[in-house]
């Protein structure tokens, strides 16, 4: 069970350092124009990260549930 614990913190700590290089990246390229080609391509990568930080959460759960009914079982 302590497996799961630390295996979701990793996930959180990755999370946290994919939104700071997000925040870096805005203000490295933070300006008064607006390209939409850009936003376009950001909104994408965006949607993409959080589909598999969604599933990944989602696995967790479903695994933390699992193996708590399993020893529960026992």
């Amino acid at each position: 069970m302590g497996v799961f614990y630390v295996l979701i913190l990793l996930m959180v700590d990755r999370f946290n350092q994919y939104e700071d290089s997000i925040k870096a990246n805005y203000s490295s390229t933070h300006s008064t124009t607006v390209n939409v080609e850009n936003l376009k391509k950001r909104i994408n990568q965006e949607r993409k990260k959080n589909k598999a930080k969604n599933i990944l959460v989602a696995a967790a759960a479903i695994s933390a549930v699992a193996v708590s009914g399993f020893i529960l079982s026992l």
